[in-house]
């Protein structure tokens, strides 16, 4: 299933009005579009579901890695970056952010996805500093967000600060400015669910 997407004003507006700014960016001003797509037996029936901003998935269709794809992005090296700013839950969020992945090394290919509107599929060049974790909320702790985030990585990027096995508590905002990696170039968000 080919999905349409959005223009870069919607994404824009979609993370203001779901709170990923200024929950979790300052602000954010996307100048390519990032998409991931789930596959598999998914549970309405298909077997690819791309996420849009906002788009709610069940949990079981986000347990394998997704492919990531970008429209609007330069040939370069890339970071994606994926928290949870909703830990335990939204209202309270106590040990927020929990990372769900931080990987470099990202090129663009020149595969173009199938199921992502004329975007081209990220490739990883290198093992994932913290390999993608699936969103796991606890039950009846309202929807969380889990926002993805593609940087620009800079030359001899210097990820030593990185504990990359303390997942609670990270700041992907505070910690890109400590490394300078600047702002997102992109990104997009999905919620998961998991009600009593």
């Amino acid at each position: 299933m080919t999905y349409g997407y959005p223009a870069l004003p919607e994404v824009q507006q979609r993370f203001t009005a779901e709170g990923v700014v200024p929950d979790v960016l300052a602000s954010f001003n996307p100048t390519g579009l990032l998409y991931l797509t789930y596959t598999g037996n998914l549970s309405d029936g298909t077997n690819a579901k791309v996420v849009l901003p906002g788009t709610s998935f069940a949990r079981n269709d986000t347990l394998n890695t997704p492919q990531f794809s970008v429209d609007g992005v330069k040939n370069g090296t890339y970071i994606i970056a994926i928290v949870d700013p909703d830990a335990p839950s939204r209202a309270n969020p106590t040990v927020s952010q929990i990372r769900h992945m931080f990987a470099t090394n990202f090129v663009v290919s020149d595969t173009r996805s199938t199921s992502a509107a004329r975007s081209m599929v990220l490739q990883n060049t290198t093992s994932a500093i913290s390999p993608y974790f699936s969103p796991n909320p606890p039950v009846g702790s309202g929807a969380h967000r889990y926002i993805a985030l593609l940087y620009a990585q800079p030359d001899n990027f210097d990820f030593s600060s990185l504990n990359a096995t303390q997942f609670a508590k990270f700041n992907i905002s505070r910690f890109a400015a400590s490394t300078g990696l600047g702002d997102p170039l992109a990104g997009t968000f999905l919620t998961v669910e998991q009600k009593a």
